[in-house]
């Protein structure tokens, strides 16, 4: 049985750019620091977990989980969870095992979506701001994997 992962904490205090700030750290094979979680390839499925918690201020939050197949040249976003001005979590599972009868291409997903059926082998959890948040705003995002 897998152990629950944790793919990143964050206070959110100022607004960010489009391309978002990755909030998940872990260490690669030689023990260097990376900016996402490796090792991930052989889970048949995973429970994704985003906790978001509202303090003051803010307009909204886009919380997305991306994972990638070709070491980490090129994500692709399998999760977006939108939060505004409420406390509130969201859960998705995905599965390795869902069929892919047709081409992919990755593009941002809308809110509150997945994408069934990829599963690589690391994966990296950010988040997307617009206003000011305050008052111990935060994000919490959690992975409980299946082998």
């Amino acid at each position: 049985m897998s152990e629950p992962l944790n793919l990143g904490d964050s206070a959110i205090t100022a607004a960010t750019a489009a391309a978002g700030t990755v909030i998940t750290s872990g260490v690669d094979e030689t023990g260097a620091a990376t900016a996402y979680l490796s090792g991930l390839g052989d889970i048949l499925s995973a429970l994704l977990s985003v906790n978001f918690v509202y303090g003051a201020g803010g307009t909204s939050v886009k919380v997305i989980i991306e994972n990638s197949i070709d070491q980490g040249t090129s994500w692709i976003e399998v999760y977006r969870a939108a939060f505004t001005t409420a406390s509130g979590q969201r859960l998705v599972n995905l599965s390795a095992l869902t069929a892919m009868a047709t081409p992919y291409t990755p593009a941002a997903l809308t809110d509150d979506t997945a994408k069934d059926g990829i599963i690589g082998d690391r994966w990296r959890a950010k988040y997307i701001s617009v206003g000011t948040y305050s008052g111990n705003t935060s994000v919490s995002v959690r992975m409980q994997p299946k082998e």
